[in-house]
């Protein structure tokens, strides 16, 4: 999820958590909800980033020395906290991290939960990453805990209705996948089935449909089916030549390549939108068939 989403988490988490105050607690939530995004010093290089985005910062090993990482910039300042204070921070600290890592696994980019024993990608597909409506329901349970005596109570509601809202999200994809999953694609029935948030609604759903003769991507503004072509294998080494090739191919859980003359655009199904490869690398292909430089097509 983005900045803005885990922030306003880290407040409702140091407004709402039990037991005895800790000090600094929402400048400590604060930093820890946001600290696994330490990673985004790969964005310098684009094939880096796409390797150690969502990284380890993100994995459950991580989540322990991350929360104790924010205690210590907490503390870096002031006056500094007694043993018994420190062990009330990192407890705090860890949930805020925890919070983290479990937005990051609820929209499609998801997060590789087990490294460093495995790089398979994780997340539960439940919303964009970017949602005003989250916004909008941890914004106002913010107010009332800052504002009214209540602010305890306003933070744990704030947060119960991010959980719900995300049950109610499960709710609604899970009956627009029983409707895909009855649908006949070209005389074919799906055998593989996955469904990805559309951005700024919880009401429509995109959807990665493969048959026994092709895979098809279903627009939900249209509710109209486009037929994806396989990648071929030749193209495929190619861009295995290529370090930014190589590395969107690491990144990709479901890559779509599209070959035309003089350009290879390689892209992923979970970003496909109206039809085109959004968070997509289109790279230049010379005379002699050999990649050149590509460019990001967001």
């Amino acid at each position: 999820m983005d900045n803005l989403t885990h922030s306003l988490v880290g407040l409702l988490i140091a407004r709402g958590a039990p037991g005895p105050s800790v000090p600094r607690a929402a400048a400590l939530c604060v930093i820890a909800a946001n600290i696994p995004d330490l990673d985004i010093v790969s964005a310098f290089d684009p094939a880096t980033y796409l390797v150690y985005h969502r990284h380890i910062t993100h994995a459950v090993v991580a989540i322990p020395f991350m929360a104790a990482l924010a205690v210590l910039l907490v503390n870096a300042w002031g006056h500094r906290s007694v043993r018994a204070v420190l062990w009330r921070q990192w407890a705090l600290a860890l949930a805020a991290v925890g919070s983290h890592v479990a937005l990051d696994m609820m929209n499609s980019y998801g997060v590789r939960l087990w490294l460093p024993f495995s790089e398979e990608w994780s997340s539960w597909d439940l919303f964009f990453i970017i949602d005003p409506l989250i916004w909008a329901l941890l914004a106002a349970a913010i107010l009332v805990a800052l504002r009214w005596p209540v602010r305890i109570a306003a933070a744990r509601v704030g947060l119960a209705a991010l959980v719900a809202y995300g049950l109610v999200s499960l709710w609604i994809r899970n009956g627009v996948e029983a409707q895909v999953a009855r649908m006949v694609i070209a005389g074919q029935a799906p055998i593989e089935l996955r469904m990805f948030p559309a951005p700024w609604t919880a009401l429509d759903w995109a959807a990665y449909v493969r048959t026994e003769s092709g895979q098809y991507s279903l627009n939900p503004a249209t509710q109209q089916f486009t037929e994806l072509a396989s990648a071929d294998a030749n193209v495929l080494d190619e861009l295995h030549t290529t370090t930014l090739g190589r590395a969107y191919l690491q990144f990709a859980r479901f890559p779509v390549v599209v070959a035309a003359p003089g350009e290879i655009t390689i892209g992923d199904v979970r970003f496909v939108r109206d039809g085109r490869l959004g968070f997509a690398y289109r790279f230049q292909v010379d005379d002699a068939g050999a990649i050149t430089n590509g460019r990001f097509e967001f």
